[in-house]
């Protein structure tokens, strides 16, 4: 079981890494969103429990922000 948590810890925080790196998710990334993607992926990265969690948190709610706003800019258009 620990290691299916690592490879999906690893999976996750190497995603937002490169989503923070690459500043584009679904639509461009702002700095702030930027940010927020990196601190996720230093978190997973993070060999802890506790950090981990906070990293999934940030990440989930990056992604869900993303979502949230490209589906209004897509609709205002």
């Amino acid at each position: 079981m620990e290691i299916i948590q690592a490879t999906v810890v690893v999976v996750l925080g190497t995603f937002f890494l490169a989503v923070g790196i690459a500043g584009y998710f679904r639509k461009a990334l702002s700095v702030w969103e930027r940010c927020a993607f990196f601190a996720a992926a230093v978190c997973l990265i993070l060999p802890s429990t506790i950090t981990d969690w906070i990293g999934l948190a940030i990440g989930v709610a990056a992604c869900a922000y993303c979502f949230a706003t490209v589906k209004r800019v897509k609709a205002a258009a």
